[in-house]
């Protein structure tokens, strides 16, 4: 393996442990302020999801399982801009 590859699989490792732990921290922080369990907002299934499917909109959100109108309202543009900080 080269080293330019080697290092770029690092790299992408690395940005999704930062993507997953930026996600994972809004959903505490949103649980503490709404007095709920964290997986209330959104489960590790759902989180998962998220990182695959990356959505760009709220629309795209509700294709995220467990994300219908209420959920993507309420959660979504917050979701959304944390997504984009890592296109």
């Amino acid at each position: 393996m080269s080293k330019n590859i080697h290092n770029s699989f690092i790299e992408s490792d690395i940005q999704v442990k930062l993507h997953e732990r930026q996600r994972k921290k809004y959903r505490w922080n949103k649980s503490k302020e709404e007095g709920v369990k964290p997986y209330y907002i959104y489960n590790d299934k759902q989180l998962k999801e998220l990182m695959a499917k990356m959505p760009k909109n709220l629309v795209e959100l509700q294709e995220v399982s467990g994300f219908g109108q209420v959920k993507a309202k309420k959660y979504g543009t917050a979701l959304i801009a944390i997504l984009n900080e890592y296109r």
